[in-house]
C-alpha cells in the first residue's frame, strides 16, 4: 500500500489490508490501517462501510471515489523506473484495473453481484478498454457449467484478476456452501479483487491465494483431500494451462465429475493442454 505508485491503487491495498485484517480476526490492525487512510485522505466507500462494520469513529478527511484518471491515447505508454528499465505504465498504475474499482464503488453497486458484473463489462465499453474477463458469453459459459455439474462443492481458479469470474461463481455456489479457491500471480490484482470480493460481500466464500500456480497447487495437495475439485477453470497463460492440470490430476486432486474450463485457448491459445 505504501509503495503503489498512485492514490488509488494506495486505497485499493488499504481497503484490502482491513479486509483481511478483519477476516483473521486482528481488529486493532484494522483500525490503524483505517486510521492511516483517514491520515492521507484515501478514505472511500468500501472503507466506511467497514469502518462502521467494527465501530470505528468518523473519518476527519472528507471519503471520496477510489482516485483515476483515464490516460489519454496520445500520452507516453512507457516509464523508466529508478533501475533504468523500461516499463508500461498500465504495469505500474494499474489504470485499468483502479478504473474498474472505481466505477464499481462509485455506481453503489455494493451487495449487488449481478450488478456489480454489469458494471465492470459497462466500464470497458464505455472506456473503449479490454480487461481480461471471462465476462459476457463466457460468463453465461460459467454459469452453465455450473449447472451442469450440479452445487459444485469447490472451484479452483488459476487467474483472479480483478474478481469479475470468481464472483459470478461464487455468488451461485453460496447457496449450497460452495466455496472458490483463485490463485493469482499479482500481488495488487489479488489487492484490487479482495475489494471487488467484499463489495459483493463474498469474502467468506472466496479465498485468495497470491503466488505462481506452480507453486501453489502443492499447497492444494497439502491441505485438501483426493478429489476436492468439482470444478477446474484456467484463465492464466495458456503455455502453462497443460503443466498445472498435470500436477493436479498427479495429486489426485480432481473429483470423478470435474469439469475442466480454460478461457483463451485459441487465441492466444494453449494448444498442449487442448
Amino acid at each position: 500500500a505504501r509503495t503503489a505508485h498512485t492514490r488509488g491503487l494506495q486505497a485499493a491495498c488499504w481497503n484490502s489490508v482491513v479486509v483481511r485484517s478483519l477476516t483473521l480476526g486482528d481488529v486493532q490492525r484494522a483500525h490503524t490501517s483505517l486510521q492511516i487512510m483517514d491520515n492521507e485522505q484515501l478514505c472511500n466507500p468500501l472503507s466506511e462501510v467497514l469502518r462502521q462494520r467494527i465501530g470505528a469513529p468518523a473519518p476527519r478527511s472528507a471519503p471520496g471515489d477510489i482516485e483515476w484518471r483515464r490516460r489519454e491515447k496520445d500520452e507516453h505508454e512507457w516509464v523508466t523506473n529508478s533501475l533504468g528499465f523500461s516499463l508500461r505504465l498500465n504495469k505500474i498504475e494499474y489504470y485499468k484495473e483502479i478504473g474498474t474499482l472505481h466505477y464499481i464503488l462509485g455506481h453503489g453497486f455494493h451487495l449487488d453481484v449481478p450488478n456489480i458484473h454489469k458494471a465492470i463489462e459497462t466500464f470497458t465499453r464505455e472506456q473503449e478498454l479490454w480487461l481480461k474477463l471471462a465476462g459476457d458469453e463466457k460468463g453465461a459459459v460459467l454459469d452453465k457449467v455450473l449447472r451442469l455439474h450440479g452445487q459444485a462443492r469447490l472451484v479452483v481458479e488459476v487467474g483472479l484478476y480483478v474478481g469479475y469470474s470468481s464472483t459470478r461463481m461464487a455468488s451461485q455456489m453460496k447457496e449450497w456452501g460452495g466455496k472458490v479457491i483463485s490463485m493469482e500471480v499479482d500481488p495488487y490484482h489479488a489487492a484490487i479483487s479482495r475489494n471487488t470480493i467484499e463489495w459483493a460481500g463474498l469474502t467468506d466464500h472466496i479465498d485468495i491465494w497470491c503466488g505462481h500456480s506452480e507453486n501453489l497447487i502443492p499447497r492444494l495437495y497439502e491441505r485438501l483431500p483426493p478429489k476436492s475439485i468439482d470444478i477446474l477453470f484456467f484463465d492464466q497463460q495458456g503455455t502453462k494451462m497443460h503443466l498445472d492440470l498435470q500436477r493436479i490430476v498427479e495429486y489426485n486432486l480432481l473429483s470423478d465429475t470435474a469439469i475442466i474450463v480454460g478461457d483463451n485457448v485459441l487465441r492466444p491459445g494453449a494448444p498442449q493442454f487442448m
